[in-house]
C-alpha cells in the first residue's frame, strides 16, 4: 500500500488547490471547493514516474463529515454498486 503526502491550498472564495505525492511514484494536483459538510476535488494534472504502479490519468476524491466522523471516499471511484468504506474515521 502507497502512502501520500501533499499540501492543501485553501484560498479566501473557498476554492482549494490540493498537491499529493504518492511513494508509488505519482504527483497528482486536484481542485475543489469547500463547502459546509463536504470537498469535492477533481484531478488537473497527474505526472508519473517510468515506473509508476499506477497509470491513471484523473480522478475524483470527497471527503466528508458522516455521524461526526470524517470520510473520504477512495480513488479511484469503486463502480456504483459497490458499498462505501470510509478510509479514515475517529481518532485519525
Amino acid at each position: 500500500m502507497g502512502m501520500e503526502t501533499g499540501f492543501w491550498r485553501p484560498k479566501a472564495d473557498a476554492s482549494l488547490e490540493v498537491t499529493l505525492t504518492n511513494s508509488d511514484g505519482w504527483t497528482e494536483v486536484l481542485l475543489g471547493k469547500i463547502q459546509v459538510t463536504r470537498i469535492d476535488l477533481l484531478t488537473d494534472a497527474v505526472v508519473r514516474t517510468e515506473s509508476a504502479s499506477v497509470s491513471h490519468t484523473s480522478g475524483q476524491r470527497l471527503y466528508g463529515r458522516s455521524r461526526g466522523d470524517l470520510m473520504a471516499r477512495p480513488r479511484p471511484l469503486p463502480p456504483p454498486s459497490t458499498s462505501f468504506v470510509p478510509t479514515c474515521g475517529p481518532g485519525w
